[in-house]
């Protein structure tokens, strides 16, 4: 499925194509398993949160990921928080705590460039103080933005001594891996309509959430992409609802591009449940950010604003490398949750949703739709 370059290895890029939560952290971890990379990096800051969810012999596991890739699950995968990186050590030291428990070697194999950004208190104080609402407050843009001002006194990741035994520049260790049949996946947060440049400002991210930004972080050329591979959800969604706001907060509202703004309870209606109840005790946590924890705003497919996102991301290209993958199929038809086969899979109800809103703009791409949070239940597509 995924392509390979001339010495047989590939470069693999994951993102969203909305404003993220669609299941990166489960897709991911599946490819990982899946294709063995080498190598996984990232450029994630805490502003975004990437869930893994699997099942063994002592039951079902769930873990949220700021800053360890998704691809820990293959444990012969290096791990690498490249400069692009906005990091809390506070937050990093749990999730390696939290993996270690789980089983999974996490400091044998991970490493953090010199350059990565270290978020502090007093970045995410500045945040509270000026951000009035959209932001998840995590001090990210204000760490972000005492770097690229070259604030003095500023410190990175190599003048930590929490850091030190992670510190390692392997950018000319992953440019000759990529030269020589290494598999490298470069793990994007967020998505393509948080973009700081191409998406609605100011209702977007601190910085570009671009595919080729994505790579320039990993310290690779764009030449060495393989394959991009974009992650949709069914149903798009932005953080920042009504449901959250007080007297001292404006929310953002109105439609996602040309999606309307639909309710849950049409979503539950839509899947086949009984009532909406039946509907959140199976998917409340779905219905949640990962990070704040406030309810979603959820809308119709939005298939205008697709077209420029298939565009954006070089779908358009005679040589197009560009993949889909695509998440919450049972918002649509609540049967299909955890099938694996495309058989199951294409009921009729799934087949004219794709047929509708999917085939019109990227054609025969669609590579992957995943049934259910559980990191196995995914189908790969024939295309």
């Amino acid at each position: 499925m995924l392509r390979t370059n001339q010495a047989g290895g590939m470069v693999v890029v994951t993102t969203d194509g909305g404003a993220g939560s669609s299941g990166k952290g489960a897709l991911n971890a599946w490819l990982a398993e899946k294709y063995k990379f080498n190598l996984a990096t990232n450029n994630w800051a805490t502003n975004a949160g990437h869930f893994v969810e699997w099942i063994d012999k002592n039951g079902k596991h769930r873990v949220l990921n700021q800053h360890i890739c998704s691809a820990f699950f293959d444990p012969n995968t290096e791990l690498y928080i490249n400069p692009g990186a906005s990091i809390d050590i506070a937050t990093l030291m749990k999730e390696i705590e939290t993996l270690e428990k789980e089983g999974f070697s996490i400091r044998d194999r991970l490493s953090i460039h010199p350059h990565a950004n270290v978020i502090t208190e007093a970045d995410k104080q500045q945040e509270k103080e000026i951000i009035k609402s959209g932001s998840t407050f995590k001090g990210c843009g204000a760490a972000l933005a005492r770097k690229t001002m070259r604030v003095p006194g500023g410190k990175l990741a190599k003048d930590y001594d929490e850091l030190q035994s992670f510190i390692k520049d392997k950018t000319q260790e992953i440019n000759n891996m990529a030269s020589n049949g290494a598999r490298i996946l470069i793990e994007g947060s967020q998505g393509i309509d948080l973009d700081i440049n191409f998406a609605e400002f100011p209702h977007v991210t601190s910085r570009q959430t671009h595919p080729t930004q994505l790579v320039a972080d990993a310290g690779l050329p764009c030449q060495a992409i393989t394959n991009v591979v974009i992650n949709l959800r069914t149903n798009p969604i932005r953080i920042n609802n009504q449901s959250a706001a007080n007297e001292k907060e404006t929310c953002y509202t109105g439609n996602y591009w040309d999606g309307a703004e639909i309710s849950w309870e049409i979503v539950a209606e839509r899947a086949g449940f009984a009532s909406f109840d039946e509907f959140k005790k199976e998917y409340e946590f779905a219905m949640m950010t990962s990070v704040t924890k406030k309810v979603r705003r959820i809308f119709e497919f939005p298939k205008e604003r697709m077209k420029f996102v298939h565009t954006l991301v070089g779908g358009n290209l005679p040589e197009s490398h560009v993949l889909y993958s695509l998440n919450f199929i049972n918002f649509i038809d609540r049967t299909v949750r955890g099938v694996t086969t495309e058989k199951e899979l294409m009921t009729p109800k799934v087949t004219e949703w794709i047929k509708t809103n999917l085939t019109p703009i990227i054609g025969n791409k669609l590579a992957w739709i995943r049934t259910g949070p559980i990191h196995e239940e995914i189908v790969e597509m024939t295309i």
